[in-house]
C-alpha cells in the first residue's frame, strides 16, 4: 500500500477514494482499506475519501454504515472538509436520502463524528433529491468522446442547487468478463474528461479508477501503459489545480516528453472463441489508431516511425496529438529541436493482426520519461 501512495503521490493526487465492498472486519477487503489508511497517514499529505460502495452494501443498515465509517474515521488520513469526515456513496441512489441522513445521525450521536455527505450516483440526474442532505455530488461518469460531449452539464446542475460538483476524469473502459467495451479512442477521452472538468467549472476530480484491473480503467503504473496516462492527466490537472476555466492546450509542458498509445490487435481480429466484447450502445464508433501524443516546452520536429514508413511534422508547444492507422510491429516516435534529439520512445507491445487467443480491447501506451 506504500508504494501505491508514493506512486500516486508521485503523479500529483492528492488522495484516493476508497471503495468500501465490506463492513466485516475478518473480510480481507476491509484488511486491505485498514493497510490503505494506514499507509496514507505514515507518507503524510495525502488522503483517502471514504466511498461505501452501495452497489456491494445494499442490505446494510444504517447502524452498521455509522460504524464502520467511525473505524476509519479514526485514521489521520481520512479526507475531511472544514472538520467534517466526507462520505461519498458509490451508486449513492441505492439508499434514499432519509436512509443518509438517519446514518450520519447516527454516526454523530453514538461515536462523536461529524460527517458529509457527496454521493456518487451512476444516474446524476437523481441529485435534487438528495440536496437537503449533501454537500455535493459526483457521478461514475463514461468512457467514450461521444457521451462526453453530448452529458449534460452537471455540474452547473450542482452549483444551481447550492452543491458541490465532483467530475470523473476517465481513460478507458474494456470488461472481457462483461463482453462490452467503450471506445475510448486512443487518450482522447482523458483529454475530453478533463476539458469537461475545467470548462464546467468542476470543484473536485475523481478518476475511476486507480486500480481496477478488471474493467480496464486504472491509472495505476502499469506493464501495459506505464506511466503515460498519468501523464497526460497531469498535463490538464495543472490547469485544473490552478483553476483555469478555460483549455489551453498550447500551456508549455514542465519537460519534454511524447506518448504513444495503441491496441494491440485491431477491433476485428480474429479470436479463438466466441464470448468476445462488443461495443458499448451509445460509444463511440470503433477505431484503429496509433496515436502520438507530444507535451513540449517549446515547438519541435517530431519524427514517426510505422513499420516501414516515416512521417515528419511540426508539433507546436504544449498538449498535441497525431494519429495514423494501426499497424503490425512497433512504432518511434522521436523529438527533435534545432537538429537534437530531445526525447524518443519505442512501444514494447508489438501490434499483430493474426488470429488470436486473448482478445485485448484495450490501449497500451509507453512514454519517453524514465522510470
Amino acid at each position: 500500500m506504500h508504494t501505491e501512495v508514493q506512486q500516486a503521490k508521485a503523479a500529483g493526487l492528492d488522495g484516493f477514494a476508497v471503495d468500501l465492498l465490506t463492513t466485516n472486519t475478518a473480510d480481507r477487503n476491509w484488511y486491505l482499506v485498514e493497510k490503505l489508511m494506514q499507509a496514507a497517514a505514515d507518507e503524510g499529505d495525502f488522503s483517502v475519501m471514504l466511498q461505501p460502495d452501495m452497489w456491494a452494501m445494499g442490505s446494510i443498515s444504517t447502524d452498521t454504515f455509522a460504524s464502520a465509517i467511525a473505524k476509519l474515521a479514526r485514521y489521520d488520513s481520512v479526507y475531511t472538509l472544514n472538520g467534517s469526515v466526507v462520505v461519498a456513496p458509490f451508486d449513492a441512489e441505492a439508499k434514499t436520502a432519509s436512509w443518509y441522513a438517519t446514518a450520519l445521525a447516527t454516526l454523530k450521536a453514538n461515536y462523536g463524528i461529524s460527517a458529509v455527505l457527496l454521493p456518487v450516483f451512476l444516474d446524476a440526474s437523481k441529485m435534487s433529491t438528495y440536496q437537503d442532505v449533501s454537500i455535493g455530488f459526483g457521478n461514475w461518469g463514461v468512457r467514450n468522446t461521444a457521451t462526453l460531449n453530448s452529458w449534460p452539464n452537471w455540474s452547473a446542475q450542482a452549483h444551481s442547487l447550492g452543491k458541490l460538483w465532483m467530475e470523473p476524469v476517465s481513460v478507458q473502459d474494456v470488461r472481457p468478463n462483461q463482453q462490452i467495451y467503450d471506445e475510448a479512442s486512443n487518450t482522447e477521452t482523458l483529454s475530453t474528461s478533463w476539458k469537461r472538468a475545467i470548462t464546467q467549472d468542476a470543484d473536485l476530480v475523481l478518476l475511476p479508477t486507480w486500480n481496477d484491473y478488471s474493467e480496464s480503467t486504472s491509472f495505476a503504473p502499469s506493464t501495459d501503459h506505464g506511466w503515460a496516462f498519468l501523464d497526460v492527466r497531469q498535463y490538464y490537472a495543472r490547469q485544473f489545480q490552478a483553476g483555469a476555466t478555460t483549455v489551453d492546450t498550447s500551456t508549455p509542458s514542465l519537460t519534454d516528453e511524447v506518448v504513444i498509445s495503441h491496441r494491440i490487435q485491431k477491433v476485428s481480429t480474429p479470436v479463438s472463441y466466441t464470448a468476445t466484447m462488443n461495443l458499448r450502445s451509445g460509444s463511440t464508433a470503433a477505431r484503429d489508431t496509433i496515436e502520438v501524443v507530444t507535451m513540449l516546452t517549446a515547438p519541435a520536429t517530431v519524427t514517426v516511425k510505422i513499420g516501414t514508413s516515416t512521417y515528419s511534422y511540426q508539433a507546436p508547444v504544449g498538449h498535441y496529438a497525431k494519429t495514423y492507422p494501426l499497424a503490425e510491429g512497433t512504432f518511434t516516435a522521436t523529438v527533435t529541436r534545432a537538429g537534437s534529439t530531445v526525447t524518443t520512445v519505442t512501444t514494447k507491445d508489438a501490434v499483430s493482426f493474426a488470429t488470436t487467443a486473448q482478445q485485448d480491447l484495450s490501449y497500451h501506451a509507453v512514454t519517453s520519461l524514465n522510470r
